[in-house]
């Protein structure tokens, strides 16, 4: 198996709390606040395709919060009919094929996906840009995250993180800080936690990390530069892919990445050992431990990749949201999608 810049335990590969999202359509369509099921439905049939459209786009503009077009944990159907019928981190803990390898790979700068799915921000002013960023990125992220809905402490602590790193004025600076919260948020942190899970498991785990810079694939008008989200495809998949993108020939740096990363996964598909080249280290498999990695730039073989970061997001802020919902007289639980502290209210 083989996941490049993802897999289920990062907070857009499931929808969270559908149901609210369902809740939040029907309020912008005048439906009222009722919550049941058949209300809701029977309030959807007589709108209008363009109306609820509408509806959507306004929550999407909001952020999108529940990320509302993901998969759902549907454990409620007969037995027969479901397609997701676990939680992911409890399918990895219970279910997990230890004859299967996994090589799992994520690029440096994953989050520049933002500056596709977001383009608006380019064409925001500094003001703008902090005043967005603080009302519906950071919360966007947090939310995802499963660290609380309006958890002000922890918002404030990813904003101190990142945004607060940018000078004033300095518009290029805060969005490269608002990608790096994406990259680290949204899938440096999940995919390091599955990697943790699925060796803890006994899987013959393998991580790769892209540190290449590239070229800006999304014509982002912006001076973003990194290992940017979707390139490894592009040079997996090169020359054609990246002559189709780029309308150019491979650089003699962008060849040898070509060269590097196709042998990596021929290898791999061939007997589950990755191969890095001819005069390389051998290529260890990653453990919680020793959290050894390769580097696709560089071919090399690394040890403890980001400490510090990753556990900034799946240990310090998951504390920290569990402090804030305590001091709010709620009690927390421990889910098993993403073992992140979730608000509950107490009875």
């Amino acid at each position: 198996m083989i996941l490049l810049s993802g897999s289920n335990l990062c907070p857009w590969a499931l929808s969270r709390r559908p149901q609210e999202a369902a809740r939040r359509i029907t309020a912008h369509l005048g439906c009222g606040n009722v919550y049941g099921s058949t209300y809701i439905l029977e309030c959807l049939k007589s709108k209008d395709a363009s109306q609820i459209v509408k509806a959507v786009e306004r929550l999407i503009e909001e952020g999108n919060p529940y990320y509302l077009f993901g998969p759902v944990v549907d454990d409620f159907l007969p037995q027969g009919e479901r397609m997701v019928p676990m939680e992911p981190l409890r399918a990895i803990r219970e279910n997990s094929n230890r004859r299967i390898p996994v090589l799992v790979g994520l690029s440096e700068m994953d989050g520049s996906v933002l500056l596709y799915i977001k383009r608006e921000i380019v064409h925001m002013s500094f003001d703008d840009l902090v005043r967005y960023g603080h009302e519906i990125l950071v919360p966007l992220v947090t939310t995802l995250s499963n660290l609380g809905t309006d958890a002000v402490a922890v918002n404030r602590m990813v904003e101190y993180a990142y945004s607060d790193k940018a000078p004033a004025r300095d518009k290029d600076q805060l969005v490269l800080e608002i990608v790096k919260m994406f990259s680290d948020g949204l899938f440096r942190a999940p995919i390091m936690k599955f990697a943790d899970e699925i060796s803890n498991r006994g899987l013959a785990t393998y991580l790769l990390v892209n540190e290449f810079t590239s070229r800006d694939i999304y014509d982002s008008h912006t001076n973003i530069t990194g290992a940017l989200h979707g390139t490894d495809m592009i040079y997996l998949f090169a020359p054609t892919a990246y002559r189709q993108t780029f309308n150019m020939q491979l650089t003699f740096g962008e060849e040898k990445i070509r060269q590097t990363l196709q042998r990596i996964v021929y290898t791999y598909a061939s007997n589950g050992n990755p191969f890095l080249g001819q005069y390389t280290p051998r290529w260890d498999r990653y453990t919680p431990e020793e959290s050894k990695y390769a580097s696709l730039e560089s071919s090399s073989i690394n040890q403890g990749y980001q400490r510090h970061l990753i556990a900034f997001w799946n240990q310090l802020l998951p504390d920290l949201a569990e402090l804030v919902a305590k001091n709010d007289g709620r009690y927390t639980t421990t889910p098993t999608d993403t073992g992140s502290p979730s608000v509950t209210d107490s009875q």
